[in-house]
């Protein structure tokens, strides 16, 4: 490939949109975080008073979720404030962005855990809770370490902010979208099919009770217990 085709312009934002959308983000951060911040003391105060009902893997992961979010909205603002080319600049895109997969990881171990122990019905004793975080963290980095080694964050001329570089190019699209969007667009794939998935088997389950057919099976549950949600 030519360095034409790499040089190749597709279109960016214009600096005017680029201020509308910095102008929309400023507060909408700022309720992400008070938001997660609420959730971090909801967990910390049913851990303190009913510490058995904050005992699930999902709550756990849901923590870890608002954390990576609280941290993500820090990094956007940061990236807002910073105004002008340097390191500084480069490094809070990079945290956005990786706060922003981490977020995203989090959020894939809960719809794998529900999968695992409720969709699978999985009654083994691998702990597989042990591994959701160090994975998520370890993925995130890699991923968003790849675009700093090669020097892709930073001041973002075409739109005047910190961002990946040289906005509209056609190197800078295939970045954005290997390294940042790709995995949020599966993300919300598996997801929603988990989510599906679980309210048609919850469905299921009730049509099953409702009609009696669901003893023999809740017998079987309780002879093999199940890791906890």
């Amino acid at each position: 490939m030519t360095e034409a085709n790499n040089k190749q312009t597709l279109t960016s934002l214009t600096a005017e949109q680029a201020q509308t959308i910095t102008s929309i983000t400023i507060p909408l951060n700022a309720i992400s975080m008070f938001a997660s911040l609420t959730v971090i003391v909801i967990y910390a105060l049913m851990r303190r008073y009913y510490p058995a009902l904050a005992d699930r893997v999902s709550f756990r992961l849901g923590v870890c979720t608002s954390i990576s979010d609280l941290v993500y909205s820090l990094f956007q603002l940061l990236s807002i404030l910073e105004t002008k080319p340097g390191f500084w600049c480069g490094f809070t895109v990079w945290g956005f962005v990786f706060a922003s997969l981490l977020s995203t990881f989090f959020s894939d171990c809960i719809a794998l855990n529900l999968h695992i122990m409720f969709l699978r019905e999985y009654r083994g004793r691998i702990d597989f809770e042990r591994y959701y975080v160090p994975a998520s963290i370890l993925l995130a980095l890699i991923i968003s370490s790849l675009p700093l080694i090669q020097n892709m964050y930073g001041w973002n001329a075409p739109e005047e902010f910190c961002w990946y570089r040289d906005s509209g190019e056609r190197y800078n699209i295939i970045w954005q979208w290997t390294t940042l969007f790709t995995w949020l667009e599966l993300s919300v794939l598996y997801c929603s099919v988990v989510i599906i998935s679980v309210i048609v088997k919850l469905k299921t389950k009730k049509n099953l009770f409702d009609t009696g057919n669901l003893v023999s099976s809740s017998s079987s549950d309780n002879a093999n217990p199940k890791f906890s949600c």
